[in-house]
């Protein structure tokens, strides 16, 4: 329900900025040059598959904390290249009818170059890609035994959103991610793991221009 409610909160939040934007449009101009600092919050789902502890594990489509953080340099009004990292974080239950018999703390993220496109005259919409690595983190927990493992394998992501200027230099960004990695064999404690896990992400961006 938590991330419901903030997932509303953020479709208000855009629908609000829009009409602002279209105020400011003509006085703060989606120009770009010289290098950007950026970073989003927000929610998102993600879907991991693995094993773990003798228990074959499907979290399905499930809520979570999500952000991404970004550096880069506009190479012109329509391309930005940069570093970008994307995550996402929960606390899942393991239950047995209706008794907890464990827990797994999951984090994911993919990091690495990314290349940012604004198609047209170079005005606020975007689509982004990311190419790199996939890390995770998972601990599992029951009764007797605690087994805790970070891994990394091949990653990638892409984003599409839309920069609303509100100064010179300083843009709101309301954004979608999609995010996914295949780990291979991830090790815990000695047992190979088989792991993969994907993301989708709606956020708010903080961008500076400078």
């Amino acid at each position: 329900m938590a991330t419901t409610r903030l997932l509303l909160v953020l479709c208000v939040a855009f629908g609000l900025l829009g009409s602002t934007h279209r105020a400011d449009a003509a006085q703060w101009p989606n120009a770009r040059e010289g290098f950007m600092l950026g970073f989003n919050l927000g929610a998102g789902g993600a879907k991991a598959e693995f094993e773990a502890i003798g228990i074959d594990f499907d979290t399905g489509r499930e809520g979570g904390g999500a952000g991404n953080f970004r550096f880069g340099y506009a190479a012109s009004p329509n391309v930005v290249l940069g570093l970008e990292a994307t995550g996402w974080g929960r606390t899942y239950d393991v239950l047995v009818g209706p008794l907890k018999v464990g827990e797994i703390e999951l984090s994911f993220g993919v990091v690495g170059p990314s290349v940012a496109w604004y198609p047209g005259d170079g005005g606020g919409f975007f689509l982004r890609g990311t190419l790199g690595v996939g890390v995770v983190n998972v601990k599992a927990t029951n009764q007797l035994v605690t087994f805790e493992a970070d891994d990394s394998g091949f990653g990638g992501g892409l984003a599409v959103g839309y920069e609303f200027r509100l100064t010179r230099k300083f843009a709101l960004t309301p954004q979608l991610d999609i995010a996914g990695a295949n780990l291979g064999d991830v090790e815990v404690e000695g047992v190979q793991v088989p792991f993969k896990v994907s993301l989708v992400n709606l956020t708010l961006g903080f961008n500076w221009f400078f």
